[in-house]
């Protein structure tokens, strides 16, 4: 009996180390081409990762030099979450979920400038409203760094080692973020074969719009039964995005509360 008790002990371990030797993990795209600084380079480029609840494409690139981080969405209420509330991108490189470095990005302004009912409604034109988005975003001049070798605190959205964020909108109302961040500004210079052996952690994180009693909100709760219409049915728009303009039916209570997408990846080495 003893010796059973041991056999099954040891087929035990012996089973979790092969598991977690086999463990699986994506790996970033290898951008072939260096970013351009005046537009968004992956605009046509379906995203591999959606997440339901956050109604948000996304994907992460990488080069020798440079981590790429590419954010899309159609749905109106996750566009003014994102502008109004803000977001922030955290990353791990050592795979330990501590997340010591992140960029805050758009930062939150509700509170300066209230979101309206019209910013609730359906848009009847999704380029006049992705137009006026734009030109609101034009006020949004600094981001919020955090654990990097040199610039950290309040900084442009460009920085002279070469850190960048940017957030564009399509004609047909597609909100586009890009982040460009040198290996250099956390990590290391170059990255090598080597590097691609342990995955990095990522994290997004949507911050909450205050709720319809609080501060924030101009007017009043936005119309339709005196809560905030929803997004997405079952299933959600496919990985490579969905058709801007989103479902705007029922009531998204997600919107309140802080949203996280956790994930892990390898980074890719030609």
């Amino acid at each position: 009996m003893k010796n059973t008790s041991y056999l099954f002990l040891a087929l035990t371990l012996l089973a979790f180390v092969q598991a977690c030797a086999t463990k699986q993990y994506d790996h970033t795209s290898w951008n072939t081409a260096a970013a351009d600084s005046t537009a968004v380079p992956r605009q046509h480029v379906p995203l591999k990762m959606y997440d339901r609840n956050s109604k948000l494409n996304y994907d992460i690139a990488n080069d020798r030099e440079n981590l790429y981080v590419y954010i899309k969405t159609a749905d109106p209420l996750t566009q003014t979450r994102i502008s109004r509330a803000g977001m922030q991108l955290a990353i791990d490189p050592q795979g330990k979920k501590l997340f010591p470095v992140s960029i805050d990005y758009p930062l939150a302004h509700v509170r300066e400038l209230p979101v309206s009912r019209e910013e609730m409604r359906p848009a009847r034109d999704p380029g006049s409203r992705a137009e006026r988005r734009k030109q609101a975003m034009l006020s949004q001049t600094q981001m919020i760094l955090s654990g990097f070798r040199e610039a950290n605190g309040p900084q442009a959205l460009e920085t002279p080692d070469g850190i960048r964020v940017s957030i564009d909108w399509s004609p047909d109302g597609m909100m586009y973020y890009e982040a460009r961040i040198p290996f250099k500004t956390f990590y290391k210079e170059q990255i090598s074969a080597s590097d691609t052996l342990k995955p990095f952690n990522f994290r997004i994180t949507l911050n909450a719009l205050p709720s319809m009693g609080g501060e924030g909100f101009a007017g009043g709760p936005p119309p339709g039964g005196g809560g905030f219409p929803g997004g997405g049915g079952p299933g959600g728009p496919p990985p490579g995005g969905g058709q801007p303009g989103g479902s705007m039916g029922g009531m998204n209570s997600s919107l309140f509360v802080e949203s996280n997408i956790s994930f892990r990846m390898k980074l890719s080495h030609p």
